[in-house]
């Protein structure tokens, strides 16, 4: 068997290449969505966790452990943290990047052995923190030593901030009245040393150093020896545990155990002890709630390519069968049993997986890889692959794959090993029509389709609502869509056969016998197509789709984006002020260093360039109750201060959002200086009308006042509302803001610190960075457009759905292309007897090409015009429904449909140059064709 199944795969060696490429496809696909999933939610972890120690300025991996130790009160407590903070990276199952225990005594009176003018009594700290000497660099003095000296001393070293603030020098001694060591003697500490960090980034720095401004810093171990042990329960001892979990090294699989152990954690508040995660605890939260959105999309996302490798894959073993029926009715008269005729084609078809698994799960991973940087539908972005690796959930996604190419490519054998050489030439001279076409499959496909859009679109609110509130959308739609291209498809193929007759009724008297030869050729046995330009008419129609859907949801957060940000770049400078005074002193004046304004002009890349100024305020709403009677009532918003005449030229988002040019809006705020302009909600649900007065007030309590000119819906960086959960119900509230002029603001609050916008032509880093140490300048806030707009387009959900759909145009494109080639090659071999009978009856090789040519037109084009149709109205049904699941938390614009010219020549350059190899290669077979030996061999 083996022999004559190698002699087989031998003569039909193409046919089994493109089983073979199949094969590869489905175990590439098959394995590489599993990967590919699980490498892009481990991406989405590490972007979330890098988002927050962006945003925070803290390590999202900070676990901090709180215990005291009152004299003995709290000894068991205190043990308890000490081994809860050992165990604690186990429950999490997360590697350990470091771990800083720090202890301290209660703050003690420490009088100077010094006879100084200016000695005084300090608040002294003795503490220690865990490996110190290797984290700390010594700028004066040396490093503590592990043991008391001779004389008894402690020696210790302190920060900058402890030797300047307490005026301490190097090498002076202090004892403690109020506290004895271990051996009952009075404790004595000697400033040997004064440290700074190594590394400002160094994670051991959980605070500056500088933070640690009453703390004396001893030898670990000689902390313990004296104060720690069995010698714990006689001191106020005070401990911290940081733990710095390697974010790293949590898989996205684990995360549900990291939001159940910090839930436990944020729940730890007993007497003397507490633990805070707050960076592990957010991030988990909301990696948990994206993630159930995002293996929802990409899950319902590979079912229809999936689906069109499995149709492949059974239609290319068919048409191997239909080629070889007549060898397996001679097996069968000649005796073979149909269990050994199954076995043949079920040890090629083994084989045949067991190459492609070979090469297909290397092609899977690198396809997956690649796809990690897609930035849009077929459009990749340079410097971020994917890391992908192998995982058990693509193995078993491996074996149900083969199983499925197994058992379909090996069901229409069973069907052919049951007919004779008499049935097989009967069934040749019988007609009958399709199963879908006896079952009307297509227009029960095209019935569901309608029905699920008039269903969805009925509750496109219920829709929002829930995808607002962390559900993935509902999958039947992606199937509504799927099975809409799917039943117009077989639609069409139904209907084509009746067009080319009515052309040909039209047509055949004036047709050439070319044309005249195609227009029979495809009434008679045009149904033999069928699958064909089903596949050509799925491949354009669901690029189209695609490429709309992923334009339209990249378009609108872009859009959204935008508008949120404002401006092309946005700073922030830290401002020199008082507020440490003003702490020790509440009724000293709140006072803020405005830093040189002007030399913003100096960066070459900015065009334009304004101050504006945001902070919350406490609006005074006055109420009518009763006939006679007001009260008043405060109300949260955003005040916004600006110079209207600089605004304008620099701000971004669309225009004429309101119903009027913003540019309007400006000029009838720059007529009166306290004059405002409100979010319409003020009218709406506060009852405020143009000409009112609003009272608004700072965090100072300091007021100013403000007459409404107009309301608006939109302005940049406006969020009309905002959601949040009340005992698991979500609840939507407005958002109010107060657009004001800058110069009125700063007269009445006075001069506090502000942003600066900036138009630029592209920001060049270099020159900023040169800029920022020229100037000095620390920036609070740095934020640019480009840099949002990386954003979105790095963002998971984006990328994973732009990755899936390119992936899957792709392989279906490929799949198309190998089947229509190797329908026709087959179509022209089987037709060459007929191709000789033409030549004899006159025909030129010329008209037969023509022939060929007419039929491309019936088969391909058609198709091609047809899918660029029904994935066009697909498009505009199903994608405005789709859009919804990509719809941020902060989206403030409608979302809209958007498509580009760019995507179509895009989508249909491969689709062409596809249609242009095909024709190619068939016509070098027919010129290739010995016409008249066929005709030879008809007559013998």
């Amino acid at each position: 068997m083996i022999r004559f199944l190698m002699q087989k795969i031998r003569h039909k060696k193409w046919l089994v290449l493109c089983m073979l490429i199949g094969n590869m496809l489905l175990v590439a696909v098959a394995t590489g969505y599993p990967m590919y999933q699980s490498a892009s939610l481990q991406r989405m972890l590490s972007d979330e966790f890098d988002k927050y120690q962006e945003q925070t300025g803290i390590y999202p991996g900070r676990i901090v452990m709180t215990a005291s130790e009152s004299k003995g009160e709290l000894l068991k407590e205190f043990k308890e943290m000490e081994s809860y903070a050992g165990s604690v990276l186990s429950r999490l199952s997360m590697k350990e990047k470091e771990r800083v225990s720090v202890y301290n005594l209660s703050s003690a009176k420490a009088e100077s052995k010094l006879a100084r003018a200016d000695a005084t009594a300090q608040n002294v700290k003795l503490a220690s923190m865990s490996n110190l000497p290797a984290h700390a660099e010594v700028i004066l003095g040396r490093m503590y030593a592990d043991q008391k000296t001779e004389d008894g001393f402690l020696e210790v070293v302190v920060t900058e901030a402890f030797f300047v603030e307490k005026n301490v020098l190097l090498d002076e001694e202090f004892t403690f009245p109020g506290l004895k060591g271990s051996d009952g003697q009075q404790l004595k500490m000697r400033i040997v040393g004064v440290i700074r960090h190594k590394d400002p980034h160094d994670l051991y720095w959980v605070k500056a150093p500088d933070a640690y401004r009453n703390e004396a810093f001893l030898s670990e171990t000689l902390f313990a020896e004296q104060f720690l042990g069995d010698a714990l329960p006689h001191y106020r001892v005070n401990a911290a545990w940081y733990v710095l979990a390697d974010c790293d090294s949590l898989s996205y699989k684990n995360v549900k155990r990291v939001v159940d152990e910090t839930e436990q954690m944020a729940g730890y508040d007993h007497v003397g002890s507490e633990i805070e995660a707050e960076g592990l605890s957010k991030v988990s939260n909301a990696f948990a709630g994206k993630e159930k959105k995002i293996l929802a999309t990409l899950r319902i996302l590979q079912v229809p390519v999936l689906a069109l490798l499995g149709a492949f894959l059974f239609m290319l073993s068919g048409q191997m069968l239909s080629m070889e029926q007549n060898e397996i009715s001679q097996l069968k008269s000649r005796g073979a049993s149909r269990l050994q005729v199954l076995g043949l084609y079920f040890f090629q078809n083994l084989l045949i997986a067991g190459v492609a698994t070979v090469f297909g799960i290397p092609l899977g991973m690198l396809l997956c890889s690649l796809l990690g940087s897609s930035t849009a539908f077929l459009s990749f972005g340079g410097g971020r692959m994917l890391p992908v690796r192998p995982t058990l959930s693509a193995l078993s996604y491996l074996f149900l794959a083969l199983f499925g190419s197994v058992v379909l490519t090996l069901l229409p054998v069973v069907r052919y090993s049951l007919v004779s050489i008499v049935h097989v030439k009967q069934k040749k001279a019988q007609k009958t029509k399709k199963l879908w076409q006896r079952l009307y499959l297509d227009v029960l496909f095209t019935g569901l389709a309608v029905y699920g859009y008039i269903s969805f679109s009925g509750r496109f609110s219920e829709l929002s609502a829930d995808v607002a509130a962390g559900k993935p959308l509902d999958p039947l739609l992606y199937l509504s869509a799927s099975l809409f291209l799917l039943g117009t498809g077989m639609l069409f193929l139904r209907i084509q056969p009746h067009i080319v007759a009515l052309l040909f009724r039209l047509r055949k008297k004036h047709a050439a016998p070319a044309a005249y030869a195609s227009y029979l050729q495809t009434i008679r046995i045009g149904s033999k197509q069928h699958f064909i330009m089903l596949f050509v008419i799925l491949t354009v129609s669901m690029g189209i789709f695609d490429a709309t859907v992923a334009r339209t949801i990249l378009a609108n957060a872009e859009k959204n984006t935008t508008y949120l940000t404002g401006a092309d770049f946005i700073v922030k400078e830290y401002w020199k002020n008082n507020e440490a005074f003003v702490k020790k002193e509440p009724t000293a004046a709140l006072t803020y260093v405005e830093p040189d304004y002007g030399k913003y002009a100096d960066l070459s890349f900015v065009k334009a360039y304004t101050k504006v100024y945001r902070a919350p305020v406490e609006c005074t709403i006055a109420r009518q109750v009763e006939e006679g009677k007001k009260a008043k009532s405060g109300l949260s918003a955003s005040l916004l201060a600006i110079r209207t005449n600089e605004f304008g030229p620099l701000v971004l988002g669309e225009k004429g959002l309101n119903g009027y040019e913003l540019y309007d809006a400006l000029n009838v705020l720059s007529t009166n200086a306290n004059a405002v302009l409100v979010s319409d909600n003020f009218r709406t649900k506060q009852g405020k009308h143009i000409g009112d007065t609003i009272t608004y007030k700072n965090s100072e309590g300091k007021t100013a006042e403000g007459i409404i000119y107009g309301f608006f819906n939109y302005w940049a960086g406006y969020v009309p509302t905002h959601a949040f959960f009340v005992e698991g119900e979500r609840v939507v509230a407005d958002n109010y803001m107060v657009v004001a002029h800058l110069s009125y603001v700063q007269e009445r609050f006075g001069v506090r610190p502000y942003e600066v916008w900036m138009k630029t032509k592209g920001i060049k880093e270099s020159e900023l960075s040169a800029w920022k140490q020229a100037h000095n300048v620390n920036f609070v806030k740095e934020e640019s457009l480009s840099g949002n707009l990386r954003a979105v387009h790095n963002d998971t959900l984006f990328q994973g759905t732009n990755g899936v759909l390119t992936l899957s145009f792709l392989i279906v494109l490929l799949l198309c292309g190998a089947g229509y080639l190797i329908y026709w090659i087959l179509a022209i071999r089987e037709r060459e007897l007929l191709f000789g009978v033409l030549r004899a009856m006159g025909m030129r090789k010329k008209e037969i090409v023509q022939m060929l040519f007419f039929e491309q037109i019936f088969c391909g084009i058609f198709s091609l015009l047809y899918g660029t149709f029904t994935g066009l109205l697909a498009a505009r049904l199903y994608v405005p429904l789709i859009q919804v699941t990509y719809a941020a938390d902060n989206q403030v614009l409608a979302q809209s449909l958007v498509t580009a010219g760019t995507d179509l020549v895009r989508l249909f350059l491969p689709i062409g140059l596809m249609l242009v190899a095909c024709v190619i290669t068939l016509a070098r077979s027919i010129s290739l064709m010995k016409i008249t030996n066929a005709l030879k061999l008809g007559e013998d």
